[in-house]
């Protein structure tokens, strides 16, 4: 078993931390933070498939539906959501 890291588990390894914490300043609580810092690495990796897809002449197609649905991928969309959602309580 190999024990080097590839290139995005380099980047996790030197950014994750300092991520976590910025997003915990912003949420205020661990739960929030970690589930925020594990979506923005995700994003990231989609972004790269999406990317390599571009790259080996792969056409990206961006379908539009009637389904309503908030995607909380930082910690503004994370505000954004608890707006909503205490004014649909109002």
């Amino acid at each position: 078993m190999s024990t080097e890291h590839g290139p995005f588990e380099q980047v996790y390894d030197a950014h994750a931390v300092g991520i976590y914490r910025f997003i915990y300043a912003r949420v205020g609580n661990r739960p929030d933070a970690e589930d925020l810092t594990a979506q923005v690495f995700v994003r990231a990796v989609e972004q790269l498939e999406q990317l390599r897809a571009l790259e080996y002449g792969h056409r990206l197609r961006v379908v539009e539906t009637d389904l309503v649905s908030v995607g909380v991928d930082t910690p503004a969309d994370l505000d954004r959501v608890r707006g909503l959602a205490q004014a649909l309580v109002k």
